[in-house]
């Protein structure tokens, strides 16, 4: 559990990013083919670059197709919901993937993609080849460009709600489809690398072979608790949201639970200030999104309480923890270098209570250190980042007293 001192001059520096003041403990430290000759382009990737880094009514999404057309080009790779990767704009716009299974080049003027299978030449391809075993990663932006040698993007999106992409080769004919459905944030659905089943991944590998690690779905429910935390007299707190089959999980030291985390059983103690966070497992299937609360046994306060719950080894791993100086940093401050230099953003859930002890919001965020000369200070400003397609929301919130700003 990460503590935080409350702020209530916080600083807004863009729609949906905030800043507050944490005073930690640590300081410091160290498909059908086409290989007719003619010029054309190569592709095998779309030149992807990484982003240092919702659910559905339904408890789980899975899919048991297995690939009936897989002898030539084939969908292989799909994101209805991107936050990690960033287009030439940089934009973290949805995408799927292509993937030539043949021995063969394939040429693909002529081809075709859509989101319609009554509109089979929505877009279609620039001349472009891709190699034997090659990939090209196809952009669902709507912005609608087709340059050889140029990130693709298609004239349509993929909705998060599900939707069937479909490829038609140079003939009109239809040669592949993927039904994209189940999908939240971080997860995409391809088919396998070795049975070539449709399968689901919460590792998205765009323009290379895709992911060993696969599942036959996504929980998608999230679990539910007893109580909304916060300042709270109440010794204990149930949780529930798990059907048949699943399991909840949870941890009390900040970390995100995993299937090695201890199972939940019964109604947990709260004896002293605490963090819970717990998520859904099941056989095979992705976990569903972490929940998480801090109880606040009996505190007493008179401003408004702000809880934020990470992984203490986000802020504090000498590796990759984004408060802490590293092992690379000149010993001078502000400590250039240093991993508090780093434009790194990690996962974090707040939740702000009202000075009553009334539930005010709650969301998860991404955050990160913000500040000039002040990051090598050990009380370090940071900022919740909510306007990816991770987190895009409007945040009600009294959050500036006396001031009409009611929102975020």
């Amino acid at each position: 559990m990460i503590n935080a001192t409350y702020v209530p001059r916080v600083n807004l520096l863009l729609p949906a990013v905030f800043l507050l003041v944490l005073g930690l403990s640590a300081c410091g430290g160290s498909e059908d083919t086409d290989s007719s000759s003619g010029s054309s382009s190569s592709s095998s990737s779309s030149g992807f670059s990484s982003s240092s880094s919702s659910s559905s009514s339904s408890s789980s999404s899975s899919s048991g197709a297995v690939c009936s057309q897989c002898s030539g080009m084939i969908i292989n790779e799909a994101v209805s919901s991107n936050a990690e990767f960033k287009d030439e704009d940089g934009d973290s716009e949805d995408w799927f993937e292509l993937h030539n299974h043949s021995n063969s080049a394939v040429r693909l003027t002529g081809w075709s993609l859509s989101d319609d299978a009554m509109e089979p030449q929505k877009w279609q391809f620039p001349d472009i080849s891709v190699s034997a075993g090659g990939y090209v990663v196809v952009w669902a932006s709507d912005k609608d460009r087709a340059i050889a040698d140029k990130p693709l993007h298609v004239n349509f999106k993929i909705s998060s709600s599900g939707e069937t992409l479909y490829l038609f080769d140079g003939s009109g004919k239809q040669v592949h489809s993927l039904v994209i459905n189940g999908l939240r944030t971080g997860t995409s659905v391809g088919l396998s690398a070795s049975s070539k089943a449709v399968v689901y991944y919460d590792q998205p590998t765009p323009g290379v072979v895709n992911s060993a690690q696969e599942y036959l779905g996504v929980v998608n429910d999230g679990v539910q608790f007893s109580d909304k935390g916060g300042v709270t007299s109440a010794s204990m707190v149930m949780l529930t949201g798990a059907q048949a089959n699943q399991t909840i999980r949870y941890t009390l030291d900040g970390s995100v639970p995993t299937a090695a985390s201890p199972v939940y059983q019964g109604a947990l103690l709260i004896p002293e200030n605490t963090a819970v966070r717990a998520r859904i497992f099941a056989d095979r299937f992705i976990p569903s999104p972490t929940q998480s609360r801090t109880f606040l046994v009996n505190a007493s306060h008179d401003i408004p309480v702000v809880t934020l719950e990470a992984d203490p080894l986000d802020f504090f791993d000498m590796e990759y923890g984004i408060y802490v100086l590293g092992a690379n940093y000149d010993r001078q401050p502000p400590n250039y270098g240093a991993n508090f230099w780093q434009d790194w953003e990690r996962e974090i859930h707040f939740a702000f209570y009202e000075t009553d002890g009334q539930f005010g919001t709650e969301f998860s965020a991404g955050v990160q250190i913000f500040g000039g000369y002040t990051r090598s200070f050990c009380s370090k400003s940071v900022g919740f980042l909510c306007s990816s397609p991770l987190r895009r929301r409007q945040i009600r919130l009294s959050i500036f007293p006396g001031s009409e700003l009611q929102k975020i």
